[in-house]
């Protein structure tokens, strides 16, 4: 899982590089620019994974005073981007690159979640804790090229694997293994990828 790299490492250099990865998410071979005024308004939601790795970046560096100044600027103005993107998505969470997140929906992700690379969310998606009212018991960590249906919501202490597919609606409230399909309520394993030999 590559969520976990080292905050110290997160420098100027690799948000810019994560956001190129989250663009190319949404088209492979259109110029950058193009990608980014089209998806910006296709995928409102793109919008607010793009000013996440901004708030990221200045969250980690927010010791520098003017570095500070702005990042008090970019909590004035979260609010308005969540609205428009229908994401919530704190800057204190660690979520690798190429981050893709389709249709608009009310998609919420705990600050405490880690999330790995290449991620795709549907709409209405929920990624927090399993107890109402207490922010501090432990949230998901997810691993990389995991795709999550719309409606689910993976809640607690719990490690979603590598390559792991989870139904739209579903409930996941325990650990995933890599590999794995996973449906219903509560989720369970429907279909188990063998892996790919090298």
């Amino acid at each position: 899982m590559n969520a976990a790299l080292s905050q110290s490492r997160k420098t100027l250099a690799w948000t810019l590089d994560a956001m190129r990865q989250d663009l190319r998410r949404y088209s492979r071979d259109a110029p950058l620019p193009v990608v980014l005024l089209r998806s910006v308004y296709l995928h409102p939601s793109l919008a607010g994974i793009l000013y996440y790795r901004i708030g990221h970046w200045l969250w980690l560096n927010r010791r520098n005073p003017l570095v500070l100044l702005m990042f008090l600027c970019y909590l004035a103005l979260y609010p308005l981007v969540r609205m428009y993107s229908g994401l919530e998505l704190l800057p204190q969470t660690t979520v690798g690159p190429g981050l893709q997140v389709l249709h608009l929906g009310p998609t919420v992700i705990h600050y405490q979640a880690m999330i790995g690379s290449n991620v795709t969310l549907l709409h209405g998606v929920t990624i927090g804790v399993s107890v109402i009212g207490i922010s501090n018991t432990g949230a998901p960590r997810i691993g990389d090229n995991v795709s999550i249906g719309a409606g689910a919501a993976i809640l607690g202490d719990i490690t979603i694997g590598d390559n792991v597919t989870i139904g739209a609606n579903a409930v996941v409230t325990r650990p995933v293994p890599a590999d794995t399909t996973v449906v219903g309520i509560p989720a369970k394993p429907v279909f188990a990828r063998q892996p790919v030999e090298r």
